[in-house]
């Protein structure tokens, strides 16, 4: 077979609630491939036919990540949940950015200790981009708090207290927003 492999590649839901792909290689007859994992419910980001919209959050791959040579692992589970990488940057993070991105906490008595964590070394920033991203990645980390994270989630396996938790995600659309701006700017991004 010469030419593109794929002539077309369509997804769908299927009766179950489960993604599937329907894709066609050259004259042989249409295959169905069908992801694991169950879609949930998003009505604000369904489309017109039904399918979700991917989304894009920012993940940061904190300090701890970095100096334990934990950077392949996290990714590497990231794309393994069918996620892909849409931007990254290497960053040591100042107190300037650090206050605009935990202002919600910027006055409270253990921010100094945030702060001198999250400038201890370099960070990772990463633009991640798939179908119900946000949610998706939070179940992968694990609760903010480690040690309450169940084994086999990022934070449950290498996150150490609330703040040595390896990874930052966003919590929502409008922080994925935000933060996405903060770090990589006004098209930063691949599409």
């Amino acid at each position: 077979m010469t030419g593109r492999i794929f002539e077309s590649c369509n997804r769908a839901r299927d009766g179950r609630g489960y993604n599937s792909a329907v894709a066609t290689f050259g004259d042989a007859p249409p295959m169905t491939f069908a992801h694991t994992f169950p879609l949930q419910s998003v009505p604000s980001r369904v489309k017109q036919r039904g399918s979700i919209m991917p989304e894009t959050t920012l993940i940061l791959l904190k300090p701890d990540c970095v100096s334990k040579k934990l950077v392949g692992e996290v990714i590497g589970r990231l794309e393994k949940a069918g996620y892909s990488i849409r931007g990254a940057k290497a960053l040591q993070l100042d107190a300037g950015i650090l206050r605009e991105h935990y202002a919600h906490i910027a006055d409270k008595p253990f921010f100094p200790e945030v702060e001198k964590f999250m400038s201890s070394g370099p960070v990772l920033a990463l633009a991640i981009r798939g179908e119900n991203v946000i949610p998706g990645v939070r179940e992968l980390l694990g609760p903010t708090d480690s040690t309450k994270a169940a084994k086999g989630t990022i934070r449950g396996d290498f996150g150490v207290d609330m703040m040595v938790n390896v990874v930052h995600a966003s919590d929502s659309l409008e922080s994925a927003e935000a933060e996405l701006k903060r770090f990589f700017g006004d098209g930063g991004l691949l599409d």
